[in-house]
């Protein structure tokens, strides 16, 4: 599987019957031709997911894999707004030089119901009234309230956000992106915390600069995912081109290249799959041979889920499985137990926003 993600993801589709005549096509002739390409299919047939060393086979998997295969979320054509994104702009601008303090801002937290902005004076704007696919004009949102101002996108669904010049910014969950708006000009500029997918218009004379943790990236116009999650902090460019700094190295990314801030704050360049690259633009998490305690680690920082282990599991296990939103948490950890074997019998149980996972009786 590691050496061949690609055709693992594309049999796994085939499977859940979620592959198009073409593809299907491609497939009747590798299991004809390919002797690797058979064994892969048999194994998957055997174990859907193929990455628990010794695992409850396809009872670990059954609920799961018709959900986490190949959801791949439809694409917005960003320029088709682009126009419409203008015009909003101008008209908010508009509207708040005539409407004098009368915005949208509240200043009890406790009445948002979703997404929101926070300005340095800790008002908010509630955001849950927009979509990913109907995304807000952002300088005129920020322009209602003193910088600088903080986007906050909740623990539930990623949320898209055009500017002014056409850029296009999807805030995943748990990310929030703070930046201040410029006097007559529009919004070149922020910090993000969490994950993020970003299109930004070209501007020669005004790059786009964007802080991720210790690593600047300086964009002049291009497509490119970012990640900054806990210790993790990665560039991914899916076209064009950016410049990564961090305090000990500079580096022009290509496309299908990634950086990786490691710990000497040097900068560890990689190719990225296919598989990751979407996990980056649509933000699902997608753990590849991961550690249980990094996977607890890192549903906390995303989803805002605390998993606690009332316990004892063994250690050494590697695990490797999508999840593509927070509903889909508890039964990602319902498979995961399964596979452990053991002799007493695990379950997960919620109180609030923190699962359990526990033996039977101990609850």
């Amino acid at each position: 599987m590691k050496d061949n993600e690609e055709l693992y993801f594309l049999f796994l589709r085939k499977k859940a019957g979620l592959t198009i005549e073409e593809e299907n096509v491609l497939i009747a002739d590798l299991l004809l031709n390919d002797p690797s390409a058979r064994q892969l299919w048999d194994q998957i047939n055997s174990d859907p997911y193929g990455v628990f060393e010794n695992s409850d086979k396809e009872k670990a998997w059954e609920k799961l894999l018709p959900r986490v295969i190949n959801r791949r979320k439809a694409k917005i054509n960003y320029l088709k707004y682009a126009a419409a994104a203008c015009l909003l702009v101008l008209a908010g601008t508009f509207l708040y030089l005539f409407t004098g303090n009368k915005t949208n801002r509240i200043t009890d937290k406790t009445l948002l119901k979703g997404n929101y902005i926070v300005f340095s004076d800790s008002s908010y704007i509630d955001l849950s009234s927009y979509t990913k696919d109907s995304p807000p004009p952002l300088e005129s949102l920020m322009a209602e309230g003193p910088g600088p101002a903080s986007v906050v996108v909740r623990n539930i669904s990623s949320a898209g956000f055009l500017l002014g010049d056409g850029s296009r910014l999807l805030l995943h969950p748990g990310a929030t992106f703070t930046t201040t708006l410029p006097s007559g000009g529009g919004i070149r500029q922020g910090t993000i915390t969490g994950e993020g997918f970003f299109e930004i218009a070209g501007n020669a004379k005004v790059p786009f600069i964007l802080t991720v943790g210790k690593t600047t990236v300086k964009v002049l116009g291009t497509k490119f995912a970012v990640v900054n999650l806990g210790s993790i902090s990665k560039v991914a460019l899916a076209s064009g081109a950016v410049l990564v700094t961090t305090p000990a190295d500079s580096i022009v990314l290509k496309p299908g290249q990634q950086s990786t801030l490691n710990t000497n704050n040097h900068l560890d360049i990689t190719a990225y799959t296919e598989v990751e690259m979407e996990a980056m633009e649509n933000g699902f998490t997608y753990f590849h041979d991961q550690p249980l305690s990094d996977i607890l680690t890192t549903i906390y920082l995303k989803y805002g889920i605390t998993v606690k282990l009332d316990t004892y599991l063994p250690t050494g296990r590697h695990f490797s499985f999508p999840i593509h939103d927070r509903t889909e948490v508890e039964m990602a950890l319902e498979a995961v137990i399964k596979t452990f074997g053991l002799e007493a019998t695990l379950q997960v149980y919620q109180v609030k926003d923190t699962f359990h996972i526990t033996t039977i009786g101990r609850k």
